[in-house]
């Protein structure tokens, strides 16, 4: 079960409201507490209250995984959050920046702000405590002070680290809205009778902080005034309209607070979709309605000028807020007409990610798969930062196994073995590739997890040719056959007992998918080992004498052959059927083993066309080795610079 499922079902009497469209926030399993101390501890005296604190110098340390972000208000700065429940700070965005490692584990919730001389962050732990401490940054070093706790006897929802780092707005699990300083006293309250705060919606512009709070059952919204000691409701609650419960990508609210977006998505099916904008002033609503491409739920970032829509394809649709027209609550949305948007790139966005992304002060941030991407909304500038870990999903040798190509998680790598050139990197959208693959001098070729083909030249990567084949239940097995002008993409389907499909690939050409039966299965191995009773004959046919290769039919997954002679790669899981678990891959030339190979969570692998290298891909990185005798020729363990 999901572990914010589990936290809110722990929290459910007190009303926690949360969707996967949630973003923004850091998700986990456990409470966060301090850890040992990385470096240097000491004792540092609070100038407020005179009394001692903890403190300790952090190590910076990249981390791979990474899936939350929280930004500053400016966008400048953010913390990042890994699967492993590891948090980070990042001063800067680049390839060459290193966060620093904060001494807390597994947030629910995180914040921060710049302060004099660094940051105050904050978090709150699975038991809803609270944990606040100062970061002090100079000349390349980070000290972290506690400045206070909340004790789980108060639990939170959300703290918001506001625009200079002296004051905090919090949401209480009894639906309380608190003002604190830096020091954690209590400096303005909002507990109003028939006020029952569920979720806070917190923005910056360079005129100040913008607030609201969304109440449940009706869902209504309603601006809060923070002054520098007090809290205030403004005007009028309005309801909001969505089609499921509210969550913080269905209700948001531009960066000047002026108005909130509520998404509707009325047919899953549909690529249509609707935002209301919701004046706060005045009540006043206006609609706009586009059509996308994907099918999936969009994610919504409303700017000052227009909302910015990810679509789940790498892109995102502009909707410029004059383009909206006026609206009432009851009217017929289906007579609406969709508009016809700009659509821009968005740096590392697909239908998994895009739900995870945030926006402040203009910045679009997302943390994903080890890599931190930050895009401005104005300009479309990038810049990314990579994690310590190259983790590619599929790999590629060209005929003479002098270039290989590597494709992860963001993009797509292609780096001749002898280092006479820099890896070229292009940016990937869509569903990460099972199958990557050179063809002949000029093209490669990917294909994705629901059957997608895409040709590409290599020099550019602009699309040449797209296709689809038929992978029934999903892409268990996919190979390539080379040929000396192009080559043949075999796909064995997870389906049990189903059939393989072939693609040929010419120059730059794609051909039409063809069934091969299941009696000429054995003909093409690269499509994989078939399961039930027919494997024993498959892998016969394969020329393998199980008992004198010392292997068990069971173990056997898979065999990568060599185009055009009798040796093959076996691929041996030594777990069974666990395919991410460890694994030996055993050269077999004339039936007997030449050489063996471990490796751990194989995702990948790709011969040359002329037989003299072998390249797989696993948890670890992307290896190439000779094929004669196994030994590794190249190895990239770290990520190469992304475009901006």
């Amino acid at each position: 079960m999901n572990v914010r499922i589990l936290a809110c079902v722990a929290l459910l009497g007190a009303g926690c409201v949360n969707t996967p469209a949630d973003a923004g926030v850091g998700r986990g399993t456990a409470t966060a507490q301090a850890r040992e101390p990385v470096a240097d501890s000491a004792e540092a005296v609070d100038v407020e209250t005179g009394r001692l604190r903890p403190s300790l110098t952090l190590r910076a340390h990249r981390h791979a995984g990474m899936r939350e972000v929280a930004l500053s208000p400016d966008g400048s700065a953010a913390l990042t959050l890994d699967r492993r429940g590891g948090v980070r700070l990042w001063t800067e965005a680049s390839n060459d920046a290193v966060p620093f490692e904060l001494p807390v584990r597994e947030p629910l919730w995180m914040s921060l702000a710049a302060a004099d001389g660094g940051y105050l962050a904050a978090f709150v732990d699975t038991a809803g405590g609270s944990h606040i401490g100062r970061i002090a940054v100079s000349e390349g070093r980070a000290i972290w002070t506690t400045a206070f706790d909340v004790p789980p006897m108060e639990p939170m929802f959300e703290l918001h680290v506001l625009a200079g780092g002296d004051r905090i707005l919090a949401l209480g699990v009894d639906h309380r809205v608190r003002l604190f300083d830096a020091q954690g006293n209590t400096l303005a309250e909002l507990d109003e009778h028939g006020v029952i705060p569920w979720q806070l919606r917190v923005e910056h512009d360079e005129h100040g902080v913008h607030a609201a709070v969304v109440q449940f059952a009706p869902v209504r919204i309603q601006r809060l005034d923070v002054g520098d000691a007090a809290l205030k409701l403004i005007g009028d609650a309005h309801t909001v309209d969505i089609d499921q419960s509210p969550n913080r990508n269905d209700i948001s609210m531009s960066s000047d607070g002026r108005y909130a977006t509520a998404m509707q998505k009325r047919a899953p099916k549909s690529g249509r979709f609707e935002v209301e904008l919701i004046d706060l002033t005045d009540g006043t609503r206006r609609m706009l309605v586009a059509e996308s491409a994907e099918r999936v739920r969009p994610r919504v970032h409303p700017g000052a000028e227009a909302v910015f829509a990810e679509t789940g394809g790498g892109t995102a649709m502009v909707l410029p807020l004059e383009q909206a027209v006026p609206w009432q609550p009851g009217a017929d949305r289906d007579a609406l007409t969709p508009i016809v948007p700009e659509v821009v790139h968005m740096s590392g966005s697909n239908e998994t990610t895009m739900a995870h992304a945030e926006v402040r002060g203009g910045t679009r941030a997302l943390a994903w798969d080890g890599t931190l991407h930050l895009q401005s909304l104005g300009d479309g500038e990038a810049a990314v930062a990579s994690a310590e870990s190259f983790s590619p999903h599929a790999v590629g040798l060209d005929a003479q196994g002098s270039t290989v190509a590597w494709a992860t998680q963001d993009s797509v790598v292609i780096e001749p073995l002898d280092g006479s050139a820099e890896p070229r990197v292009f940016s990937r959208t869509g569903p990460k590739p099972e199958l990557i693959a050179f063809v002949g001098e000029d093209h490669w070729v990917s294909l994705g997890a629901k059957g997608k083909v895409v040709l590409r030249e290599r020099d550019t990567g602009e699309v040449v040719a797209s296709t689809s084949m038929s992978v029934s239940w999903g892409v268990a097995v996919a190979g390539w056959r080379p040929t000396p002008t192009g080559g043949s993409i075999v796909v064995g389907s997870t389906k049990p007992q189903a059939s393989l499909e072939v693609l040929e690939v010419d120059g730059d050409a794609l051909g039409q998918a063809r069934t091969i039966s299941l009696r000429d299965r054995a003909q093409w191995p690269e499509g994989g080992k078939p399961r039930g009773h027919e494997s024993t004959d498959w892998l016969k046919a394969q020329g393998m004498d199980m008992g004198a290769l010392g292997l068990r039919r069971f173990e056997v997954v898979a065999t990568v052959p060599e185009p055009g002679r009798d040796r093959s790669v076996i691929v041996q899981f030594e777990h069974g059927f666990n395919l991410w678990g460890d694994a030996l891959l055993t050269m077999v030339d004339e039936g007997e083993r030449a050489w063996v190979h471990e490796t751990s969570s194989l995702r990948s692998s790709a011969w040359s066309a002329n037989g003299s290298r072998f390249a797989f891909a696993d948890g670890s990185g992307g290896y190439v080795l000779d094929a004669e005798s196994g030994s590794i020729v190249h190895a990239r363990r770290w990520s190469p610079e992304l475009p901006s």
